[in-house]
This record gives C-alpha cells, sequence and structure tokens, in this order.
C-alpha cells in the first residue's frame, strides 16, 4: 500500500525546485504570485500483484503562477527536471508529462500535468 500524503508531501517537495513558494490546494484570490499551486487529480489501483503488493497510477497537476513569462518557464523546467530525477531514484515507471501554458489576467500560468505509476 502507498502512502498518499506521503507520496504527495514528496510532490509538494519536488515542486519547490522551482524556487518559489509552494501550496496544496487551489489558487485562493488572498495568494500572491509568483506561486506554485499542486494537485491530487488521481490515484488508483490498477493490477493486484502476487503477494498482495499493487500497481498504482498517480496523476497530478501542478500550476506555475507568475508575472513573467520566462520566470514561469524557469520553474516548471526546474520542477519537470525534479520530477525526471525523482523517477529514477524512487523507482517510478511511465512517467508522462502534459504541459500547457496559459495568460490569465496578468499572471502568466503553466499547468504541468504529471502522470507515473508505482508498486506499492
Amino acid at each position: 500500500m502507498i502512502d498518499i500524503e506521503k507520496l504527495t508531501g514528496r510532490i509538494v517537495e519536488l515542486a519547490k525546485a522551482s524556487g518559489l513558494r509552494v501550496k496544496a490546494g487551489w489558487i485562493t484570490q488572498e495568494d500572491a504570485f509568483p506561486i506554485v499551486t499542486v494537485y491530487a487529480l488521481a490515484q488508483r489501483p490498477e493490477r493486484i500483484l502476487a503477494g498482495g503488493a499493487a500497481i498504482y497510477r498517480f496523476t497530478y497537476q501542478i500550476d506555475v503562477w507568475h508575472h513573467s513569462m520566462l520566470e514561469c518557464d524557469r520553474a516548471a523546467k526546474n520542477i519537470v527536471n525534479a520530477f525526471i530525477d525523482a523517477y529514477k531514484a524512487e523507482n517510478w515507471f511511465s512517467l508522462n508529462f502534459i504541459i500547457s501554458d496559459f495568460q490569465e489576467e496578468g499572471v502568466f500560468r503553466k499547468i504541468i500535468r504529471v502522470e507515473f505509476g508505482a508498486v506499492g
């Protein structure tokens, strides 16, 4: 069994590679930019293995919010690189990223949707 709280804490730690303030949860009107927000979108078992372990699939969304497009891109690149390094160290598998850009009310937003598998 995988400890979801521990895993989400690890995801928040990886998002700190951005060099920006990181918060788990949705952005609010009280939040100041720049900021990185982290949301757990899905955690689901895919298969039960011999011995009772299971293969799990995880999806997280990490949003980088910044007034500067270049700084937003830099922070996102640092987060992606941190995930690639963790992927190797944590024995995760099938690491995939979907990255989108938005501009909203004077702030740039880069959405990083990260999906990976783990055995637990």
